[in-house]
């Protein structure tokens, strides 16, 4: 008999719960979210506080509860971090059920940058927002639409759109397709195996793909495409 028929291993997160929390942004300038696994999307809103709409995915009820969304404020950052520490889910070493997760809704006050947003396992969707965001992905598409500055995007494997930008875009991916456009400074764009369109950019292109296209249009700087 196998050791998983022993011990029973499970592989589904068949149990759920949703939570809402607000957070009054008085001393917040800037937001930085970290998950491990789970979606996050973040918009701009006309309201005075931070709005926090969450949901959790497990195998156990227990689980459901050992996950948790810590917040904090440092230096004018509202820290968002999913903490898993106390899921206990191994014997003997072995991983019984699978992770925990937690897909996270957030809307902010318009005036809120938007710092760090990572993630291990998931997609990100940012729309309508400021600051110099500095995306961190392993798996999961990423979406940004209407950024008001420079923007930062390094993932491994995952579809990546940007577009309405107002500043530089940099781009860094392992395997996945790119799409740029309507960027109004410099983009530079490099992956490993996908696709790469951009449109529209008003300073300089440099792209790179081993394994894919490029396809570019409308740049009004200089065009470096290896």
């Amino acid at each position: 008999m196998s050791i998983s028929g022993c011990i029973g291993l499970s592989t589904a997160r068949s149990v759920s719960d949703t939570f809402t929390t607000s957070i009054d942004n008085s001393s917040i300038t800037e937001l930085a979210v970290s998950t491990r696994i789970g979606s996050i999307s973040i918009e701009a809103h006309d309201g005075d506080q931070v709005e926090i709409d969450g949901e959790k995915h497990a195998a156990t009820e227990g689980d459901i509860a050992a996950v948790t969304l810590d917040d904090y404020i440092e230096a004018g950052t509202l820290h968002l971090e999913v903490d898993t520490d106390d899921v206990d889910n191994e014997l003997f070493g072995i991983q019984l059920r699978p992770d925990p997760s937690i897909d996270l809704d957030i809307l902010i006050p318009a005036g809120i940058d938007i710092g760090t947003i990572s993630t291990v396992t998931g997609s990100i969707h940012l729309t309508n927002l400021g600051g110099e965001p500095e995306i961190e992905g392993v798996t999961g598409d990423i979406f940004l639409d209407t950024i008001d500055s420079n923007v930062t995007i390094e993932v491994t494997t995952g579809e990546v759109q940007v577009q309405n930008i107002e500043g530089n875009v940099t781009v860094d991916s392992t395997t996945g397709d790119v799409a740029v456009t309507h960027v109004t400074d410099d983009v530079s764009i490099e992956t490993t195996t996908g696709d790469i369109t951009v449109e529209h950019v008003g300073g300089d292109l440099t792209a790179s793909t081993i394994t894919g296209d490029i396809d570019t249009d409308g740049i009004d700087g200089t065009v470096d495409i290896d």
